[in-house]
């Protein structure tokens, strides 16, 4: 039970992607702290009253996860806008094979074509670049 094993970093991920990843799971158990200690207080000490609970549902269920949207639609905006046009610059430079006529064949028939004429191919800038 190591913090490595639940996180499930992959050797692909770079460090913004364990930063995020670990930030999400880190958030979650945040929350669900937060509700085991107001639970434990409702059930053990006192009950809210319903204005702290509006006030509680407010914050958590509405004001920040409409925070991380706007963060996250930013963030991926900018980063699909990145993506569109370094994908449109590749096309712009990318040499056609005539032969390729859209079918999708047997991987011995691929092979066979490969083997006699090398393909083109398109390398894009890695992830670790990106926002």
């Amino acid at each position: 039970l190591r913090l490595r094993n639940l996180l499930q970093f992959g050797p692909d991920f770079t460090r913004w992607d364990k930063l995020v990843s670990a930030g999400i799971f880190w958030w979650s158990m945040l929350l669900l702290a937060i509700n085991l200690v107001i639970s434990a207080w409702n059930v053990f000490i006192r009950d809210w009253p319903v204005s702290w609970w509006s006030h509680y549902w407010m914050i958590t269920a509405i004001a920040f996860p409409l925070l991380i949207a706007v963060v996250t639609l930013i963030w991926f905006g900018i980063g699909g806008f990145m993506d569109m046009a370094q994908f449109f610059r590749a096309l712009q430079t990318l040499r056609r094979d005539a032969r390729d006529d859209g079918r999708v064949e047997r991987a011995e028939t691929q092979a066979q074509e490969s083997r006699s004429q090398p393909a083109a191919k398109v390398h894009l800038a890695p992830r670790s670049a990106r926002p």
